[in-house]
């Protein structure tokens, strides 16, 4: 009966997957069936590995400076070279600048949505039935809303911020330090 069992998943494909790095064992149980436990069985049973995971990345560095490299490669000229470097990598900024207008468009949303339904004082809810009811907002689902859309906005804005490079990376922008305070007021006096 347990060889049944076992026939009836994909294990090639269980252990494709398990190799590639990219799914927890709970993930592949969801995708491919078996449990968790017949899943770290299997591996540790045939020595599966997760090692291909770097492998994967890598491969992803290269196509994704191929084009990039492309081309550079036809350029004939160092201002040419910089040009086009330049434009590729201001490309994928561009995209994840899109990217986060939409997303800092959807916390927005969801701010001015729990707000309304704060004003109103009611939400309108699906019963298991399937019929509507108009229920009072619940203190902790607003809580939870709200704390949601908070941490999304300051991470978009945090990353909206890095995107455009607003945000200063140097030394001198963070202030100075206790030692090369300290050499200013008391020069000469050591710690």
């Amino acid at each position: 009966m347990t060889a049944k069992k076992g026939a009836r998943y994909d294990w090639a494909a269980v252990e494709r997957d398990y190799r590639t790095g990219q799914y927890s064992n709970r993930e592949l149980s969801r995708l491919h069936g078996p449990s968790e436990g017949a899943i770290r069985k299997r591996a540790t049973d045939h020595g599966w590995q997760r090692d291909l995971s770097e492998q994967i990345r890598q491969r992803v560095r290269e196509k994704t400076t191929l084009a990039v490299t492309k081309e550079v490669a036809r350029a004939d000229s160092d201002e040419l070279i910089i040009e086009q470097a330049a434009e590729a990598g201001a490309e994928v900024i561009r995209g994840h600048q899109r990217l986060l207008r939409k997303a800092k468009g959807l916390a927005e949303t969801l701010m001015q949505r729990l707000e309304e339904q704060l004003e109103k004082g009611t939400m309108t809810v699906q019963l298991k039935s399937g019929e509507a009811a108009e229920i009072d907002v619940p203190l902790d689902y607003a809580g939870k809303t709200l704390g949601n859309a908070t941490m999304a906005l300051e991470r978009v804005v945090k990353m909206e911020r890095q995107s455009y490079g607003l945000d200063a990376e140097d030394k001198d922008s963070i202030g100075k330090t206790l030692k090369e305070l300290l050499a200013e007021v008391a020069p000469g006096v050591e710690e």
